[in-house]
């Protein structure tokens, strides 16, 4: 299904963003915008066009996903712990906390949620704070490394398939081997423990199976889960699925009676 949404030059551009994103917040945010792109895609193939829509990027980083969207056409809000980092000329920008969005119920068209439900140790609440402010009938697009998977321990990977104790040993040592970039700037230079990796956010381990769980508990009807950018889904194999679906995907929509 996903193999006619994406091409080789697709691939080779997300690798050499992907590469190259830690070189300056310039380079992320080219990365993020690039993603926004391919999402923007992602969601015409299940016909969801943005053209007017409302919507709100939850853990929105430098707002690079938000530059693709509002070309799309979407009327956009992005809402992050973090804005300084936020380019001055991007979209609109909240600085609050995903747990507490500062917005009325049933507002947004569309929510989107990348890379962001595994930061917290009750990924539940975000799950019900997203669908909160979404109207009845809108859509949710959720996504994030599984955490058993090549990816999933984030800075701690691959390492962090050994245990915490390891990874995070592991992690220290490396830390003081390695040129300081600009992503260190907020985090502690040594750390004890997943929970503290990220200064004020931490790392929390959540599988496919835990995650579909929390998603089959709300008023939902799941559009699609599959793993990102692939052709091949194997998010759907239990066991497997966890260690080799590198970045899984969620479209939901909102029951039109909730």
């Amino acid at each position: 299904m996903m193999s006619s949404l994406y091409h080789w030059s697709d691939y080779l551009q997300l690798f050499k963003l992907a590469r190259g994103r830690l070189i300056s917040p310039e380079h992320y945010h080219r990365f993020e915008k690039f993603q926004g792109e391919l999402l923007v895609r992602y969601l015409k193939h299940f016909s969801i066009e943005l053209q007017g829509k409302l919507l709100l990027d939850l853990g929105c980083g430098q707002g690079g996903f938000l530059v693709a969207f509002k070309k799309a056409g979407a009327r956009i809000i992005g809402l992050d712990l973090n804005v300084t980092r936020m380019f001055e000329d991007g979209p609109p920008k909240v600085g609050a906390d995903a747990l507490h969005v500062p917005f009325e119920s049933s507002c947004y068209d569309v929510v989107v949620c990348t890379n962001l439900i595994e930061h917290l140790p009750e990924p539940e609440l975000l799950l019900e704070e997203a669908l909160r402010v979404l109207k009845p009938g809108g859509m949710l697009y959720l996504s994030f490394p599984p955490f058993y998977s090549p990816n999933g321990g984030h800075n701690f990977s691959p390492f962090h398939l050994f245990g915490e104790r390891v990874a995070v040993w592991i992690f220290n040592q490396r830390h003081r081997r390695v040129n300081s970039n600009w992503t260190d700037e907020p985090y502690d230079i040594k750390i004890d423990s997943y929970e503290k990796a990220f200064g004020n956010w931490g790392l929390y381990p959540l599988t496919i199976k835990k995650a579909r769980r929390l998603i089959d508990s709300q008023q939902v009807t799941i559009l699609d889960q599959s793993v990102k950018y692939l052709p091949l889904n194997l998010s759907k194999f239990p066991i497997i699925n966890e260690f080799l679906s590198w970045h899984v995907q969620f479209l939901v929509q909102k029951y039109y009676s909730a």
